[in-house]
């Protein structure tokens, strides 16, 4: 084995042992002692006059330290009356800094560690890891302490995404292991991200508290009380907090009573997440009034929608906080923005056309929200990724914002569709029609918790992630055997190396800032993509998808001539316009303009 292959495989396998080590003092759920007292949680307070009895007062407080609301008058503080509201412009257009840092992201779900993982990785085996392979940024998430603490049920969220606080999941760690991980980050220039909360949150003390009726966290979900009179049209329940969905005659009903809206913007988009209106049972107010409410939901009745159109604010209040936590406070450079939820969360206006394509005006309110929350980030410093899976159709819309990238989630899926079957037409027509679209590459972002790949096939799935302009996220499941588990062995010391070459000439030659010129197909099941590089030389990707060898024939683009071209794995040397281009069965080989930037050497 050469010596720089087991390099890497040593290096990978000490930051795995030392993950194991602490997988096995692994802290298990801990409902107990996050959850109010059942004293608190289920006690009432008499008014003082002898009315109705009301929520606990002490019960209330307690919750309000809990919540996301909560805490934003704390983290508005550390910027009100400062100057820091002037350091950085929203309108700020800096994409090239950030792709010239960090165009490559090792992407890490905390919960795939199943230990404290802010300890775990602040190590000098996982700095060395990071830097030896080629990544130049760490992005974890999610990252917020979820609504599963707060439920009865063992049964937690499926992507781990419904925060119901601003504050670090204690699985993660602390406040004071983060520092300690960020700094070592910061010393090894690699840049840190993560996603911010998303707009479906998990059940928790803010959804608890207006529910509670507290003055002061009213208009944060998309709730409606319901009156008594209308009581009797509800699904029954036997606990406040057991929320049921409400069947489509009753959402009806209620609609004609005129208590809900017709029909919803997202109701019309084929694409959206499930989702519809729920209802609460019977919650004793803070004024002593007993109340049931309707509310928003997406994907499940625990995922409770937040309002971002309300005149209150709280959600831009809630999103302000956690935008000063996240980037100003903590500086992390990246952050993700997940408002799916929010797409068409809004009447439909009585003149829209009905055409086959939704309007952009049926996404209210989501690309204002995305637009206001990318600005507010760039405000404190920081780059916004638009994180949720969203059709290519909307990409152009997306990018018409302030966000800085969009999560690429159909090239992903045209390139698994090409492994499964040797199809690469769906993969061909949707670059041909980005490039006709003059859609800017370099503004999107592939490798965000994608399905898992082929094991046999992992370098040609990496390679359209990789060989392509824009951010490029890897997973650790993505170059392991396992599909689950963080501490997997990699899938070979081969492959590894493999993939710190192609992740180093990545950032060498500048391609996260290129631009996709031409997709051409050849033999059956091939196809290659051409990028210019911003030095004047190309990126030639060119894969394989079939079951057996083949040549492909590439004509480079006009005004292209490689006096030396070399494969970046091999350091194979080509020359002229025209390539012949031997394949192996699923194999992506990647040519590169050698000069200026390797001067003839081999890379």
């Amino acid at each position: 084995m050469p010596h720089n292959r087991l390099y890497f495989l040593t290096i990978f396998q000490l930051f795995l042992l030392a993950v194991v080590a602490l997988t096995a003092c692994a802290p298990k759920r801990h409902t107990d002692t996050l959850a109010a007292p059942a004293s608190l949680e289920t006690a009432t307070a008499n008014s003082p006059s002898g009315g109705l009895p009301r929520a606990d007062p002490a019960y209330i407080q307690w919750l309000e330290r809990q919540s996301m609301l909560g805490a934003a008058p704390r983290l508005s503080a550390q910027v009100s009356g400062t100057q820091i509201i002037w350091l950085n412009s929203a309108t700020a257009q800096r994409l090239p800094m950030l792709l010239d840092a960090a165009p490559n992201w090792f992407y890490l779900n905390p919960y795939t560690v199943k230990q404290p993982v802010f300890r775990s990785l602040a190590t000098p085996e996982f700095t060395d890891f990071l830097l030896r392979t080629g990544f130049n940024g760490l992005f974890i998430a999610p990252a917020y302490e979820r609504g599963d603490v707060w439920q009865k049920s063992e049964h937690g969220s499926s992507d781990g995404e419904n925060a119901t606080s601003l504050k670090f999941d204690s699985i993660l760690g602390d406040s004071a292991d983060f520092d300690n991980l960020a700094e070592r980050m910061d010393n090894a220039r690699i840049q840190m991200g993560g996603n911010l909360p998303a707009a479906a949150t998990g059940l928790g003390p803010d959804f608890m508290l207006q529910a509670r009726y507290a003055q002061r966290f009213n208009g944060i979900y998309a709730m409606i009380s319901v009156p008594q009179n209308a009581w009797d049209m509800l699904p029954q329940t036997t606990d406040e907090w057991e929320c049921l969905p409400l069947r489509p005659e009753v959402t009806a009903q209620l609609a004609q009573r005129g208590l809900l809206p017709e029909s919803l913007g997202r109701d019309a988009l084929p694409w959206a997440t499930p989702g519809g209106w729920a209802v609460t049972g019977e919650v004793r107010g803070t004024d002593g009034q007993t109340r049931r409410w309707i509310y928003r939901y997406n994907q499940d009745v625990l995922r409770p929608v937040l309002l971002w159109q309300d005149p209150s604010a709280q959600t831009k209040r809630i999103f302000s906080a956690a935008v000063i936590q996240h980037t100003g406070l903590q500086q992390q450079t990246l952050a993700g923005v997940k408002l799916e939820a929010l797409m068409g969360l809004d009447v439909i206006a009585r003149d829209t056309p009905r055409t086959g394509k939704p309007a952009l005006n049926a996404l209210t309110p989501g690309l204002e929200a995305l637009n206001e929350i990318a600005r507010e980030i760039h405000r404190y410093g920081g780059w916004a990724l638009q994180a949720d899976i969203l059709p290519e159709d909307l990409t152009p819309a997306i990018l018409s914002t302030a966000v800085d990238a969009a999560r690429d989630s159909a090239t992903p899926a045209a390139v698994a569709h090409a492994l499964r079957t040797q199809d690469t037409l769906p993969l061909l027509k949707l670059l041909r029609k980005a490039i006709a679209a003059k859609t800017d590459q370099s503004r999107l972002a592939r490798g965000l918790n994608e399905d898992k790949i082929l094991s046999e096939a992992r370098l040609l799935a990496l390679g359209w992630r990789i060989g392509l302009p824009g951010l490029c996220f890897i997973s650790s499941q993505d170059i392991s055997h396992s599909s689950e588990q963080f501490f997997a062995e990699p899938a070979s010391s081969d492959m590894l190396t493999s993939l710190a070459r192609l992740l180093q000439h990545r950032k060498r030659a500048d391609l996260a800032r290129g631009k996709l010129l031409a997709v051409v197909s050849g033999p059956a099941s091939c196809i290659a993509a051409t990028s210019a590089l911003p030095d004047g030389g190309f990126w030639l990707l060119v894969s394989n998808f079939s079951n057996k060898k083949q040549v492909v024939s590439i004509a480079l683009p006009a005004g292209f001539a490689a006096d030396a071209a070399q494969d970046v794995l091999d350091g194979q040397i080509f020359d002229g316009r025209n390539f012949e281009i031997p394949l192996d069965a699923r194999q992506a080989r990647h040519i590169v303009s050698v000069r200026p930037f390797y001067e003839g050497s081999r890379p």
